[in-house]
């Protein structure tokens, strides 16, 4: 009895130990998934300008390399998807204190996701304005949109961000990925019937963008670590 009695005493006053051990290096492996997240960000992008066909023959090659305009808007565009996901990542997980394997697995889901826009990317390059490649280009972005929601959730649902992060920036990274997916989203069944008038839907995620980090900035402080607090948008 006094052996276990012991055993139990020795186990509570390590515990304590332990767990301050496992908090410090969890820290770290925070780290390290945004180091990897960062690496597959870095490798989708480089695939984009990968994929750009070369003129297949030297011979009017200012007229063949005009021809090629569609592949350079999609790598623009897609260039400018993957950059925003980027720096909402980035944003996002400087605000995650530990993980699990839940998260884990879900932040490989949307990793996943940006691994695979090279390839609508090169389809809507060589396809532009036909339905089935605008479809499937707005379908991978959204999901991009919403499963990167679906990582801030997760986090939020498990506890694993900053106990202190106020209320209002937790509301605006939930509702981020959403807002972010509807002019795709909504260019879907408008593809359709109306390819091209699809696409021009697409350049809604500029204004979107520029105002969701505008109002981002006004809640969070980008010079350092820790949320400054809700701050009431101008009027």
């Amino acid at each position: 009895m006094t052996d276990a009695a012991d055993t139990r005493n020795v186990a509570r006053t390590a515990m304590p130990r332990v767990t301050a051990r496992l908090e410090r290096r969890m820290g770290k492996d925070v780290e390290r998934i945004a180091f990897f997240s960062d690496a597959v960000f870095a490798i989708a992008i480089t695939l984009l300008s990968v994929r750009i066909a070369i003129p297949p023959t030297a011979s009017n090659l200012g007229h063949a390399l005009a021809d090629n305009w569609r592949e350079y808007l999609s790598f623009a565009l897609s260039f400018y998807v993957i950059g925003s996901y980027w720096v909402s990542h980035h944003a996002m997980f400087r605000l995650v204190l530990r993980y699990d394997g839940v998260l884990l697995r879900m932040n490989l889901v949307f990793l996943a996701m940006i691994a695979f826009l090279p390839f609508p990317t090169e389809v809507i390059g060589r396809y532009a304005g036909q339905a089935p490649a605008v479809i499937l280009y707005a379908s991978c972005v959204t999901a991009c949109s919403l499963t990167m929601s679906l990582v801030w959730r997760t986090a939020h649902r498990r506890g694993l961000l900053d106990p202190d992060l106020p209320r209002p920036v937790i509301v605006f990274y939930r509702r981020r990925g959403v807002v972010a997916s509807l002019p795709f989203l909504v260019s879907i069944p408008v593809a359709f019937f109306a390819p091209t008038a699809a696409m021009f839907l697409w350049a809604a995620l500029i204004p979107l963008g520029w105002v969701g980090e505008r109002y981002g900035r006004r809640l969070i402080s980008w010079d350092g670590d820790t949320p400054d607090g809700p701050a009431p948008p101008s009027t």
